[in-house]
């Protein structure tokens, strides 16, 4: 029994430090980035918290996947690829896993506003330092250990 205990301590200690650093990267450079407005990032926020209240692995088992995707680019902080890399299809999938289902207008909505934040914060990432652009990269990389250790984790489950 301690066994499945660990393991699922393992899991939720997992969860909470991938959520707690997607809620770092909104709070420190959501702003800097202005990959949306103020107002937009407090909503944002607020989604996020309520998010992982009700489910706290929504965030990990829907990011995860692509920060395993480009885990390489990542761990080798390789931000030209980010900057050059077109992630519409990557943004569509992570909306509509099934393309043969039929899209409402609401959901075509936010596919286009993601794309845009996605946009904009490339245009801004370039402005912040080389201090600021390795903090991103270290948190999208310890992002990427947390997937990877739930991952593990729930497999063996």
């Amino acid at each position: 029994m301690s066994k499945v205990t660990s393991s699922l301590d393992v899991i939720a200690t997992t969860c909470n430090d991938f959520n707690r650093n997607v809620k770092e990267l909104l709070n420190t450079y959501g702003e800097q980035l202005q990959w949306v407005n103020n107002s937009d990032i407090r909503v944002t926020k607020r989604y996020i918290r309520r998010l992982v209240d009700v489910d706290p692995t929504s965030l990990i088992n829907g990011i995860g996947p692509y920060l395993l995707k480009y885990g390489d680019h990542i761990t080798n902080e390789d931000d030209k690829f980010f900057l050059e890399t077109d992630f519409t299809t990557d943004i569509k999938m992570y909306y509509i896993p099934d393309p043969t289902v039929a899209t409402s207008k609401r959901l075509e909505s936010d596919i286009r506003t993601t794309i845009t934040m996605v946009e904009r914060a490339k245009k801004k990432y370039v402005q912040l330092d080389k201090h600021g652009k390795s903090n991103i990269m270290v948190v999208l990389s310890d992002m990427l250990s947390d997937y990877c250790k739930y991952r593990m984790h729930v497999d063996k489950r």
